[in-house]
C-alpha cells in the first residue's frame, strides 16, 4: 500500500501544517470551478432540505446562493460571462464549496441539525460578521476536505472525529472573528478534545480576521500562499502564548483563500 504524506510539522511554530502548505487549495480534489457544472450540485442541496422535512425560507442567504450558482451558470452558457456581477459571481463561487461540503455529509444522521443551521445566517464571504450558517460550512468544509484526503473522519465530538490506521483523533473546530477572544475560543476547544478523546487536533479558521469588503489579489497561486502563510506564521506569533503555552497540543490552521 503507497502512503503519502498528508501533514507536517512546521519546524517554527512545531503545528501540524498541510504539506505543500504553500499551495492554494479548494475542498473538491480539483482546483477549478467548471461554471459549465456549477447547476447540478448546488441544485442537489434543495432536495436534502425536503428529505431532511425542512422547509428552505426563499429568502435566506443559502437560497440566495443556489439562485446565483444557477444564474451564473446560465449567463455563462449565455455568452455573457463579462456581464456577471462581481457579488452574484463570488455567490456562485461560494455556492460551489458550500455544495460540495453539504453533499459529504449526507448520510450523516444528524445531518438535518447541520441543515438547519446552514440557513440560519449570512454565509457571505465578504461579510466578517459571526454566523451560526458560517460556522456550521466550516466544520462540514473540513469534514469534506479530510474525506477528500482518504482520511476516514465523521461529524461527532467533539466536532469531528478522524481515524488514521489504530488511532482516533478528536478534531475541534473555531472560527475566529475577533483577535481579543482568541484566548477564550482556543481553550474552550483543547477542553473539547480532552473531554473525548487521548489524541486532539485545533483545527482554526482566520478567514474573517481579514477586512470586510476586501479581496487578495497576487499574481499567482504561489504568491498568494506564500503571503497567507506568512499571515497565519504573524497570527500565531501574535497569540503565542494561548496557543502553545503549556499545551501538547497541534493546530491545523485553514490557508484562506479569499
Amino acid at each position: 500500500m503507497t502512503q503519502k504524506t498528508l501533514w507536517v510539522v512546521d519546524p517554527v511554530t512545531n503545528l501540524l501544517v498541510p504539506a505543500n502548505a504553500g499551495a492554494v487549495q479548494a475542498v473538491a480534489s480539483s482546483t477549478s470551478i467548471s461554471f459549465l457544472e456549477g447547476k447540478d450540485e448546488p441544485e442537489a442541496v434543495r432536495p436534502m432540505y425536503q428529505a431532511a422535512g425542512i422547509q428552505l425560507n426563499p429568502s435566506c442567504d443559502l437560497a440566495a446562493h443556489i439562485a446565483a450558482a444557477g444564474e451564473v451558470c446560465d449567463q455563462w452558457l449565455s455568452g455573457k460571462v463579462r456581464k456577471i456581477p462581481i457579488g452574484l459571481l463570488f455567490r456562485g463561487i461560494q455556492m460551489d464549496k458550500i455544495a460540495t461540503s453539504v453533499l459529504a455529509a449526507k448520510k450523516h444522521p444528524k445531518l438535518a441539525d447541520h441543515l438547519r443551521n446552514l440557513a440560519s445566517g449570512s454565509l457571505d464571504v465578504m461579510d466578517r460578521r459571526s454566523s451560526k450558517a458560517k460556522n456550521t460550512l466550516w466544520e462540514l468544509e473540513l469534514h469534506a476536505l479530510l474525506l477528500a484526503r482518504g482520511i476516514a473522519a465523521d461529524l461527532d465530538d467533539p466536532d469531528i472525529v478522524a481515524k488514521l490506521s489504530d488511532t482516533v483523533i478528536g478534531i475541534a473546530w473555531k472560527k475566529i472573528y475577533f483577535h481579543k477572544n482568541v484566548e477564550k475560543t482556543l481553550s474552550g476547544g483543547v477542553a473539547q478534545t480532552e473531554e473525548v478523546s487521548e489524541y486532539g487536533l485545533l483545527a482554526i479558521n482566520l478567514d474573517d480576521l481579514w477586512p470586510p469588503n476586501q479581496l487578495r489579489a497576487s499574481p499567482s497561486d504561489e504568491e498568494l500562499g506564500h503571503s497567507m502563510t506568512q499571515e497565519n506564521l504573524a497570527f500565531l506569533k501574535q497569540h503565542e502564548r494561548q496557543c502553545g503555552e503549556g499545551r501538547e497540543m497541534k493546530m491545523i490552521w485553514r490557508i484562506s483563500r479569499q
